[in-house]
């Protein structure tokens, strides 16, 4: 695809599916569903999974490292808002914007921490395959 002409004031989303639109001669909206499809797809399988590959395009992982960096960060700043909650003078509109600036950053910690833990064994990042357990039978 020819990032060349992508308009400067068009976000790389509606370009693709522009481009998709015109190259396949579909509507943009069914290609605006798909592509919305596919990156909520992939949102969700990067929750469940350590990795997740695009055939075509490349893999990609879940950084441990990054991710416990990001955790303490977001600790931190859990805490100084819970502080800044605290202070009675704040007017009605900075308190909003605090308290929706909490609500995520409590979701995002209970999340990283949910994928930090769960993925402890394996040093490269992935996740552990599921074997299945057959029992053969013998021959007579």
């Amino acid at each position: 695809m020819e990032m060349d002409n992508k308009p400067a004031s068009m976000s790389m989303k509606d370009y693709l599916i522009r481009v998709q639109s015109v190259k396949l001669m579909l509507g943009e909206k069914l290609i605006e569903t798909i592509v919305n499809h596919q990156f909520t797809s992939m949102v969700q399988a990067m929750r469940t999974n350590n990795s997740i590959e695009l055939s075509g395009f490349g893999k990609f992982y879940f950084n441990t490292k990054k991710a416990n960096k990001r955790l303490d960060n977001l600790i931190s700043k859990k805490s100084y808002l819970e502080n800044v909650l605290k202070n009675d003078d704040l007017d009605e509109n900075k308190k909003r914007r605090a308290l929706s600036h909490l609500a995520s950053s409590i979701e995002e910690i209970a999340y990283l921490k949910s994928k930090t833990n769960e993925f402890q064994s394996d040093l490269r990042g992935m996740e552990e395959q599921d074997y299945s357990i057959e029992t053969f039978e013998e021959a007579d």
